[in-house]
């Protein structure tokens, strides 16, 4: 009988020590197929907002109805961690036009949300970069610790060239002057 009260016992021990590394794993599995995904969701949108900017979404608007525009692209096309009102109130968008001299400021610095990098800059004629940004729940440190705020949180990125098409103008309006070449 005491044999078997023994096994009992051990049994439960080896349990718990086996149980509780499984559901770390099991948990780390889960958060990086979540982050994953949202970060390939963001990266669509990004580019799929970069492509409308560059097809003749930003002729004749202002940097903000740009951000705007940009943001509800993005947020509409759905992100897996968000629904679309909260996406538009935290995501960081920045527009701005970049050439092969200048130097992207990196997104976080320090723990927090530079926010040097999401300044919006619209210019018609300029190779523009579209950068998202968007703040996520962590549990685990999983992924790169670069990308972790201050606050706990896990700050995804994501960004996209566009370059303003020449008979975009033409193509929208209609009734334009073709560009010539």
């Amino acid at each position: 009988m005491a044999s078997a009260r023994t096994e009992r016992g051990s049994v439960t021990l080896e349990t718990a020590l086996i149980l509780f590394p499984f559901l770390v794993v099991v948990v780390a599995i889960i958060e990086l197929t979540l982050t994953l995904a949202a970060q390939e969701m963001l990266d669509s949108n990004t580019a799929r907002a970069a492509r409308e900017l560059s097809v003749g979404g930003i002729i004749g608007t202002n940097n903000t109805t740009a951000a705007t525009k940009v943001r509800d692209l993005v947020c509409d096309g759905g992100l897996m961690v968000m629904n679309a009102t909260r996406c538009k109130a935290e995501l960081k968008v920045g527009i701005t036009a970049v050439s092969g001299t200048g130097t992207i400021p990196r997104t976080v610095v320090g723990g927090a949300i530079n926010s040097a990098a999401f300044t919006v800059s619209v210019s018609p004629n300029a190779i523009l970069l579209v950068r998202t940004g968007i703040a996520v729940p962590k549990f685990l440190n999983v992924m790169s610790p670069s990308s972790i705020l201050d606050t706990g949180m896990r700050f995804l990125t994501s960004g996209a060239i566009a370059k303003l098409d020449p008979y975009a103008e033409y193509n929208k309006n209609g009734s334009s002057v073709a560009p010539s070449f």
